[in-house]
């Protein structure tokens, strides 16, 4: 490998422009031209990675925005799908049925499901995490579904086809079967289906079916910032292990960046002089180098340098400022 390998020239032709540097340290345009362009890209990719997690937002935000707020009110299309309601996949020729668990505030949730429905459960990132009817382990036979929150360790009361979900929110859609027609498949979920709290399962709350069939209603994720208010909205919600560390990082990264007027105001730690914090929230526990080595080092003459100034287990005044360093003087 070749010196030139690894260094960078101080001009570079690129995609978004042409960058400037001296000795490897970009020029404040080039830092500005490629921040925005990072701000961009990573814009882009969380939008690609998030669409799960806001695609399942809304589709919990749309029945809620229509009354369904607790776990015992349920939408269902009685009278199939029309032009009016806003999904991105449903069809005209369904009957639907739009159960919602929010295990946070409900805890352990129980689903008893009727006979002859098709459905599943997905968590808050859109992932699979059961089948209800004959790819379930009802085989379309209905059966009661205990849906577990994250993380729970309780007792499991036996007798319950048992879904543990990664997080709180949970959607869970049905499709009845119409073959004997709408109106009776109709009736027979609205007498067969029962969602509530484990809680409450020696008293059960009223069920408390709402149509959805002629109603106008969104279910789909916005496509400009909106998108990213509904992504927020997941993230600060759900258990912070739903989504992985690297995705989780990504999407922290459209909003927090190292630029002094922005996310990182107080890095500066002495306003008027130029020394800046590297450790955020002063988290400098270091262990080691007593006494002074010798203080001073040769510069190039006509290359670019930096100082750092390492603080050691610093002592109170440096936390209080009471103590400060001199800022950087030419010497003649």
């Amino acid at each position: 490998m070749t010196l030139g390998a690894i260094s960078t020239p101080d001009q570079v032709e690129t995609s978004i422009g042409t960058l400037q540097f001296i000795d490897g340290a970009p020029l404040p345009e080039t830092a500005a031209t490629v921040y925005d362009y990072l701000d961009r890209m990573r814009g882009v990719d969380a939008f690609l990675k998030g669409m799960p997690a806001a695609s399942l937002h809304m589709l919990i935000e749309g029945p809620r925005s229509i009354g369904a707020e607790e776990a015992h009110q349920v939408v269902i299309f009685d009278r199939l799908l029309g032009p009016d309601s806003l999904f991105l996949t449903a069809n005209s020729s369904t009957l639907y049925v739009f159960p919602i668990l929010d295990l946070e505030r409900d805890g352990p949730t129980m689903v008893e499901a009727p006979s002859g429905v098709l459905g599943a459960f997905n968590d808050a990132y859109f992932r699979y995490i059961g089948d209800v009817g004959p790819s379930g382990p009802d085989k379309g036979e209905g059966g009661k579904y205990l849906v577990l929150p994250p993380g729970y360790d309780g007792a499991v009361p036996e007798g319950y086809f048992v879904v543990r979900s990664p997080s709180y929110r949970v959607g869970t859609f049905m499709r009845g079967n119409i073959a004997d027609g709408l109106k009776a498949a109709a009736e027979h979920i609205k007498s067969s289906l029962r969602v509530y709290p484990l809680r409450r399962a020696e008293n059960p709350p009223e069920m408390e079916f709402s149509s959805g069939s002629g109603l106008s209603f969104n279910t789909i994720h916005a496509n400009y910032f909106q998108f990213y208010e509904e992504l927020n909205a997941v993230i600060q919600k759900e258990p912070i292990d739903l989504i992985d560390g690297e995705t989780r990082g990504l999407f922290a990264s459209i909003v927090w960046h190292p630029r002094e007027d922005r996310t990182l105001a107080g890095v500066r730690i002495y306003p008027e002089q130029n020394w800046y914090m590297a450790f955020l929230d002063k988290k400098v526990f270091f262990n080691g180098p007593d006494g002074q080595e010798n203080n001073w080092i040769q510069s190039r003459p006509g290359k670019s340098w930096f100082a750092i100034l390492r603080m050691y287990g610093p002592l109170q005044p440096w936390f209080e400022q009471s103590w400060k360093p001199g800022d950087l003087q030419p010497v003649e």
